[in-house]
Formats: structure tokens, C-alpha cells, sequence
């Protein structure tokens, strides 16, 4: 009983410190500049937590820019679609980039993935007179349909002018208006550009060639595997561009202008070869059928049979001669 007794008192002291512990660590801390503990110093308090982040709210990420599209197909006479004519696509925000494609077998053609903006079309190749069809508005999400219906150059006269020109274009170096002193050679720019198919892929080893009209030079350059070229050292003015690949459409460029300043970038879609042989098979081919002997023209006499020649007579036999008689013997 002894022992018990002091033990019990023991743990009570213990446990009731415990409690006062959890109940001091319980507390919430002293507003601030209340004095401490015993006249101490002011508590300083704690730091307050950093806020976290708001969870994104699905479907306000950033959103996929929305592009437009020109496309449409080119007649010509008792709307017949045109084949493998050249069609331009400028726009008035992007005064250094210049879209070029080729109509398909079917007349089509299509300028895919266009930001919002106002452009100008333009079309005319070979026999047919040049047209265009400027302010054509892209807004995006809807696609612009842009057909033309092309004349003959002889019946059309004039060509429709540029409708991106404003007036006369001088070539580099000649006189200038009004009998001023022509302008100095502006510096020697850089020409980029891409060639992509109808698939958008890139398409590698097409030649590029941009010769002078003002015949001052040849620039040629070839794209490489991600279908872009570029050509340095090009002065600006005026040049055919002629762009060769085997297997697509060829593109001739009567009339390009290179900038001065920022130079020219250029977008070419190459189109293919509208010969195309799928799904043919073997019913494709003509049915084989003899053919008729060919009938002597109803004028022409026959030629009169030739009268064989008559047999010689062969000629008589030769009779031997008679034999001589043999001499008589004389008698003695």
C-alpha cells in the first residue's frame, strides 16, 4: 500500500502536464501585438499559407486556330473545265507571300488553310485571256467558292489587268516617269518558298528558276526534302518563273515581281498529272474484232489477164547419114 499510493501521484502529475501540453499546442496564437507570456515580448504570428491554384477548368486550354479556304473551278467554252492552268492567290496583309496552284483534270483548284483577310484571284494560262476577281473576304469558318468562266485571248481582246498593279511597272533600271533620273539599284533580296502536293506533303527536287525579264540573269535553285528553296542574292524587279518536277504539272510564271526589302516568299502547291490510271482494269481495254479485208474501189477496172505464151515447136530430129558401102574387092 505503500508503494501504490506514491505511484498513483505519481501519474496523475505526469497525465495532467500531458493535458496541459495538448491544451497549450490546442490554443489559437495571440492576435497581433498582444503581449506574450509573463510580460514577454509581442508574439509574432505565423505566416499565413499560400493560396494554391484554381484546377483548370476543362475546355479552356488554348483553341486550335479556325482557317478558311478558296476553291472553285475554271470553265471555259460550253463550260468545258480547264486543265493545268496556273492560279494566283494574293493577299492584301500579306503583301510578300504569293499562293500558286494548278487546276486538276476535273478544272478544280483549292487554297486551303487561310487566315481571315481579303485576297485577290486570279487565273489565265496559255490561249485564254487573264482574269481576276479581287476582295474576295475569307472569315473563317466558312469556305468561299470563286469560279471563272474563261474566253479565248482572240476574242477577249485586251487582257484584264493585274488587280494588284496600280500602274504601269518599270522594269529595274529604266526611266523613270516624267524623263527623271532612274532610281539606284536597289539592294539584292532573298526569295523562300515551299512546294507542297495536294496532300500538303513536301515535294523535294522540283527545280526553281527565276530568269529576268529585263535578261540581267538566271537564278535557279532546287527544294530540299522538306520541300522549301531559297535563293539569295536575287535584285528585285520582274521575272518568269518556270517550276519543273517529274510527275506534276508544270507551273510558268509569265510575270512575277520580286520586292525590294523583305524579297518574296512563295507557297506553290504542285498538282498531278491529270492522267490517271485507277480503276481501270482490263475492262478498260477495247474488245479485239478482226478486221474486214479491204474492198477495191468500185472505178477500178481489173487489170485483164496475161495470155501465156505458146510452147515452142521443138525442132526435127536429125536423120544419121547412110553408112558409105565398103570398096569391091579386085579380082586378080
Amino acid at each position: 500500500m505503500r508503494f501504490i499510493l506514491p505511484r498513483l501521484v505519481a501519474g496523475a502529475i505526469v497525465a495532467g502536464g500531458l493535458a496541459g501540453a495538448i491544451l497549450v499546442r490546442a490554443q489559437a496564437p495571440p492576435p497581433a501585438g498582444a503581449p506574450g507570456p509573463a510580460g514577454g515580448p509581442a508574439a509574432t504570428p505565423s505566416p499565413a499559407a499560400t493560396p494554391t491554384a484554381p484546377a483548370a477548368v476543362p475546355g479552356t486550354g488554348p483553341q486550335r486556330s479556325i482557317l478558311g479556304r478558296i476553291r472553285g473551278t475554271v470553265y471555259g467554252p460550253a463550260k468545258k473545265p480547264l486543265a493545268g492552268l496556273l492560279v494566283q492567290l494574293t493577299s492584301r496583309g500579306e503583301a510578300n507571300l504569293l499562293r500558286i496552284t494548278s487546276t486538276n483534270e476535273r478544272g478544280e483548284y483549292v487554297f486551303p488553310d487561310l487566315p481571315a483577310g481579303t485576297y485577290d484571284v486570279q487565273v489565265g494560262s496559255g490561249g485564254f485571256a487573264r482574269q481576276g476577281k479581287p476582295n474576295i473576304a475569307v472569315r473563317p469558318p466558312f469556305r468561299n467558292i470563286v469560279d471563272f468562266d474563261l474566253v479565248p485571248r482572240d476574242a477577249a481582246g485586251a487582257a484584264t489587268p493585274d488587280p494588284r498593279s496600280t500602274g504601269a511597272a518599270t522594269a529595274p533600271g529604266g526611266p523613270a516617269p516624267g524623263g527623271a533620273e532612274p532610281a539606284a539599284a536597289a539592294p539584292a533580296v532573298v526569295v523562300r518558298g515551299t512546294l507542297v502536293d495536294q496532300e500538303k506533303r513536301p515535294v523535294s527536287e522540283v527545280s526553281v528558276t527565276f530568269a529576268a525579264l529585263d535578261g540581267r540573269g538566271i537564278h535557279q535553285a532546287f527544294s530540299g526534302m522538306d520541300g522549301s528553296f531559297s535563293l539569295s542574292g536575287v535584285p528585285p524587279g520582274r521575272y518568269r518563273v518556270v517550276v519543273s518536277s517529274p510527275g506534276y504539272v508544270g507551273l510558268d510564271l509569265k510575270d512575277i515581281e520580286v520586292p525590294a526589302g523583305a524579297g518574296l516568299n512563295l507557297l506553290l502547291s504542285l498538282v498531278d498529272y491529270p492522267l490517271n490510271f485507277k480503276g481501270r482494269g482490263d475492262e478498260g481495254l477495247p474488245r479485239e474484232e478482226p478486221r474486214p479485208a479491204p474492198t477495191p474501189p468500185p472505178s477500178a477496172t481489173p487489170a485483164p489477164s496475161l495470155t501465156p505464151a505458146p510452147s515452142l515447136t521443138p525442132a526435127p530430129s536429125l536423120t544419121p547419114a547412110p553408112s558409105a558401102s565398103p570398096a569391091a574387092s579386085v579380082t586378080p
